[in-house]
């Protein structure tokens, strides 16, 4: 969220460039991990993933962020997510999304691709 600024009665997220740059490499490499495996993670794997590969858990999980937040329907369904956890729903991440976003995750994998592979304006204006 160190991109975040706010114009005139909006706010805008740009891009975070290390982040974009090192899920990019990641993903023409196609190293990039799957999103089903990315969300089943556990806590001390995702320690562990995360250092032994340079911190690029980071970087995935925000540009993922930034994606979710680009589509008015994929903000609804953070939204929907966070009330969940509120109401201590201690369901694995995973199946939360599986359950909860349109199409579940295969759905969101192919909208991941698709969004990753896009030249378009990658500032998102809320």
């Amino acid at each position: 969220m160190e991109t975040l600024t706010k114009a005139s009665d909006q706010l805008l997220i740009k891009q975070h460039k290390l982040n974009h740059k090192s899920v990019a490499y990641q993903a023409k490499k196609n190293q990039l991990i799957r999103v089903g495996d990315f969300l089943r993670l556990p806590s001390q794997k995702w320690r562990h993933t995360s250092s032994s590969r340079g911190g690029s858990l980071q970087a995935y999980a925000g540009e993922f962020v930034r994606f979710l937040l680009g589509t008015s329907p994929d903000r609804n369904f953070i939204v929907r997510l966070m009330h969940k956890f509120e109401r201590g729903d201690r369901t694995i991440s995973y199946h939360l999304v599986d359950q909860n976003y349109i199409g579940g995750i295969r759905s969101m994998e192919i909208k991941w691709n698709r969004w990753l592979s896009s030249k378009s304006k990658r500032e998102i204006t809320l």
